[in-house]
């Protein structure tokens, strides 16, 4: 009699590995969903834009000095000031390149002369760019930015004080190299020069101290860039990718640290990490001193054609070149 021949046994692996990308899908699913339920929008971009869309995609970065919420356990031993209302600290034009290629940040310094468009009852003035998110919020500073700019805003984020304190916990903290020590006591930055991990305290004072920068305001952009570029590095490591723990910790704190535009959610930030994982330049735009204006103060005026450049490769989907 011939041998019966048996049916070959189907390997289980096909069944197991549709089964765990089931199992990822439904994870980045729920990260998505928790992200969403924590995360504040509120309405910061003009209902119809004046401006055209740039080839790639633009954010407005803003960091808010508010101390509305200076009770807050998260900032406790925080030297804040008397300082009431809110100005915008941090001002960055983040834009993405196309295909995703990469992400730039081009840091706007917070004195530079600009139109401030017309809101409510104050007539259109020139003012330093940091005023018009003290005169209308996150609408009129969207509106002044794409005007200087020449192209549309898409995204808006904003990160308090608090909200930086969050971010950086929410990540175990970041590391940061300083090329000197500081101790300047009204940011309460206390720092030896060297690469270290710092906390969410810290990374808020080293955000914020340029009393004792000689570079003064400027050097505090790039110290700015710095902990955000620290962030995305953490936030996207293998450590964090692999770590569900990790994931589902940044998921939480991360949607309560930031405040976005109504329209934008975790898929739109998902894709900004993504392009953030090819490449991140960063810089400041080229600006030099305009004197001194009456009721206005010390200001900055662009430098040209350096300055109209970077803003031309941003419009243009490119990852801009910084002047040195």
């Amino acid at each position: 009699m011939s041998e019966v021949e048996l049916p070959p046994k189907k390997s289980v692996w096909p069944r197991r590995f549709r089964l765990l990308l089931i199992l990822l899908i439904l994870w980045l699913l729920t990260l998505a969903l928790v992200f969403n339920f924590r995360l504040n929008n509120i309405s910061a971009l003009p209902e119809k834009s004046s401006q055209t869309s740039p080839l790639g995609q633009t954010w407005l970065l803003m960091g808010s000095d508010s101390r509305e919420d200076k009770k807050d356990p998260a900032l406790a031993g925080v030297p804040l000031g008397k300082f009431e209302g809110a100005r915008a600290d941090t001002i960055i034009l983040l834009s993405v390149a196309e295909s995703f290629s990469g992400v730039s940040l081009t840091s706007l310094p917070r004195d530079l002369l600009v139109e401030i468009p017309a809101y409510g009852e104050r007539p259109v003035r020139e003012n330093k760019i940091n005023a018009a998110y003290a005169f209308g919020g996150p609408e009129l500073s969207v509106q002044t930015v794409e005007n200087f700019a020449e192209f549309q805003v898409e995204h808006y984020l904003e990160v308090g004080f608090v909200g930086l304190v969050k971010l950086v916990e929410a990540v175990g903290g970041v590391e940061v190299c300083p090329n000197q020590d500081f101790a300047d006591e009204k940011a309460g930055l206390y720092l030896s020069a060297g690469c270290q991990v710092i906390d969410g305290k810290t990374a808020l004072a080293y955000s914020r101290a340029r009393y004792t920068d000689p570079k003064g305001d400027l050097g505090r952009v790039e110290r700015q860039q710095e902990i955000i570029k620290a962030v995305v590095k953490k936030s996207t490591s293998i450590s964090t990718l692999l770590n569900p723990i990790a994931q589902f910790r940044i998921a939480w704190d991360l949607g309560s640290a930031i405040t976005v535009d109504e329209k934008t959610n975790a898929f739109d930030i998902s894709l900004l990490m993504v392009a953030a994982l090819r490449e991140i330049k960063s810089g400041t735009l080229p600006v030099e001193s305009g004197g001194k204006i009456e009721n206005v103060g010390a200001v900055l005026v662009p430098v040209e054609p350096a300055a109209s450049e970077v803003l031309s490769d941003i419009s243009q989907g490119k990852l801009p070149t910084y002047p040195n």
